[in-house]
């Protein structure tokens, strides 16, 4: 597949990155340390313009088009001890407008309540459903961070056991390895103003106790090299960037890696930004290049 490295990353990029180190200079957290303070506040779903199912005990959350049979699953980010934000729900409303396809939003149980085994399982069997449900369409799958891990882990489970496929894997800024034993990463972790890996650790043992390599969840232990099409967006001071570039380097005949200077985790996920008016753009043409 292709390595790509983007200099360029756009206005919006550039404004986002000076926020956010403004006020991981004020408060001296990154977001997830605020997340992990902040996990026993009331969880973030909308209200309105979402159809509400159950699929295998898990809430989903789609948005529907009628007549499109392209669906995109999503799986949010939250470092397996968050459920996700409105800034998920509110990507999952622009892939629907931009690329006109159906997406669903499994909202899948999250640590410690959760552990990886089960959580991948009951994701993948709510998954399982929603394929069943539309025999004749066509899936993609999705996730930003953890999700985007989780994602990895599900599509691995549904080829060994279903021997179903996600025709593509769009992937921002995923979580590859829980062990967050790569050396690069100490490295980065200064300029990465979202996450440290401090923070990351105590929400990895709490996701999977002290089985952290195991490839349910850290998918890079597992060999991905039948799954279709990965594509995954992320930045030089992303602090999972070094795991991605691995991972890319180990299944490079099936991923793409876009890397774009300077930017933080997930920067993908950040309204107007050039990186996610980028991945809009991949995703549409990988989906509708196929064919209809």
């Amino acid at each position: 597949m292709m390595r790509q490295t983007v200099n360029e990353t756009g206005l919006f990029s550039k404004i986002i990155n000076v926020v956010l180190k403004i006020n991981y200079t004020l408060l001296r957290k990154d977001l997830l340390t605020s997340q992990l303070k902040k996990r026993n506040e009331k969880d973030y779903f909308p209200k309105t313009g979402f159809v509400l199912t159950t699929k295998s005990n898990l809430s989903v959350y789609s948005l529907l088009n009628s007549g499109n049979r392209n669906h995109i699953i999503f799986l949010h980010g939250g470092a397996y001890i968050k459920r996700g934000a409105k800034i998920h729900f509110s990507f999952m409303k622009l892939l629907n407008k931009k690329i006109s396809c159906n997406v669903h939003y499994i909202d899948y149980e999250v640590a410690p309540i959760s552990k990886f085994e089960e959580t991948t399982q009951e994701t993948t069997n709510a998954i399982i459903k929603i394929m069943n449900e539309y025999k004749k369409d066509r899936f993609y799958i999705s996730g930003d961070s953890a999700g985007g891990g989780l994602a990895l882990a599900v599509s691995k489970m549904l080829l060994d056991v279903e021997n179903k496929q996600f025709l593509a894997h769009f992937l921002l800024s995923p979580w590859l390895d829980v062990s967050l034993e790569n050396k690069e990463i100490l490295e980065i972790d200064p300029y990465d103003v979202v996450l440290k890996r401090d923070s990351l650790l105590l929400a990895s043992k709490d996701y999977a106790d002290k089985d952290l390599v195991n490839p349910l969840c850290s998918p890079i232990y597992d060999d991905m090299s039948k799954l279709k099409n990965i594509v995954i967006f992320t930045g030089t001071n992303d602090i999972l960037y070094p795991d991605m570039k691995i991972f890319e380097s180990r299944f490079s005949q099936n991923t793409s890696l876009y890397i774009y200077k300077n930017l933080p985790h997930d920067a993908a996920l950040f309204p107007y930004t050039k990186i996610q008016i980028d991945l809009i753009n991949k995703m549409s043409e990988i989906i509708y290049g196929a064919g209809e």
